[in-house]
């Protein structure tokens, strides 16, 4: 007999609604403010505000983690895959690709991670918790499927690779979390890696992006405030607290809801307009995620064994 998944509470599922929501108003916002400044810069700021929204506070309740070297190379680590590998890909990716391919790339977050899990978390998927992975990983791509055609097919050759390094970056970065928050504060962890890969975003846009200016308009600096804070401050460190809890497989099956609450969004403050195949890749998202994540007290078939 194996061990049985990592259980997930009514509570904690509420949490991560409320990340993954966040995480969907993320999209529209940075296309508010892609065109006001170059994407590696936008991105930088980004992370520069949310790190420092976490670590002020902490500042003046505990200093003793500054002097902890083994916490700032975990830090490092997380900050090179999640923040400048996930951050900078998804913005340099922003209109090279059609969005429904840009959707299903991104999507392939939680796939890439479950074969990570296995090789350095030694989580192991049960039949079940796979079959649940793709069949929401299904939904996904028949929500994208109306924006396919032969033009978005093609698409930019370097717009795909950029999503998908920045998948693989959110990806490792959530494993490199999973193994640190054993021993750190997700708190802690989470506003030091974005201040660190503020700092490795703001090297790579001056070399990128050289001294391209910033349009600071009200809408821009809006919405970069509420895509940093609530967006990105206080839904990431929701995330990593959830993380100490539950194995990441199980956990990141929920990232499937982020398209659903994307058109969620769409109707109710863009008056976008939806078709039957868009809610029937909702309602298979949904059902692959009660699927994977509601198990029996014994898994007896694993997929890796």
């Amino acid at each position: 007999m194996k061990k049985a998944l990592s259980k997930i509470n009514f509570f904690q599922i509420l949490i991560v609604c409320f990340v993954t929501f966040m995480w969907a108003t993320c999209f529209p916002l940075i296309e508010m403010g892609h065109r006001a400044a170059p994407p590696l810069k936008f991105a930088a700021i980004r992370s520069l505000i949310a790190g420092s929204v976490i670590l002020i506070p902490i500042l003046f309740i505990n200093r003793n983690w500054i002097t902890d070297k083994a916490l700032w190379k975990h830090s490092l680590y997380i900050s090179i895959t999640y923040t400048v590998f996930g951050f900078g890909g998804m913005f340099l990716a922003d209109s090279r690709v059609s969005p429904g391919i840009a959707t299903v790339l991104a999507n392939t977050q939680p796939l890439i991670a479950a074969v990570l899990c296995y090789f350095f978390l030694q989580e192991k998927m049960t039949i079940k918790n796979l079959i649940g992975l793709l069949i929401s990983f299904s939904g996904i791509i028949l929500i994208a499927s109306k924006s396919f055609s032969s033009d978005s097919l093609q698409g930019s050759f370097i717009g795909t690779l950029f999503i998908l390094f920045g998948a693989f970056g959110t990806g490792a970065g959530n494993v490199f979390m999973k193994r640190a928050v054993k021993t750190y504060s997700p708190l802690v962890l989470t506003g030091v890696q974005f201040v660190l890969g503020s700092a490795i975003l703001f090297v790579a846009s001056y070399f990128y992006e050289g001294s391209a200016p910033i349009n600071w308009h009200p809408a821009f600096f809006w919405s970069l405030m509420i895509l940093a804070i609530p967006g990105t401050a206080v839904s990431t460190v929701l995330w990593f607290m959830l993380l100490k809890k539950i194995q990441l497989n199980v956990l990141n099956i929920f990232s499937f809801l982020t398209p659903a609450f994307g058109i969620l969004i769409g109707i109710s403050f863009f008056n976008e307009k939806y078709s039957l195949l868009d809610f029937s890749g909702v309602l298979l998202a949904l059902f692959g995620i009660y699927l994977a994540t509601t198990s029996t007290k014994t898994e007896k078939y694993n997929v890796i064994t």
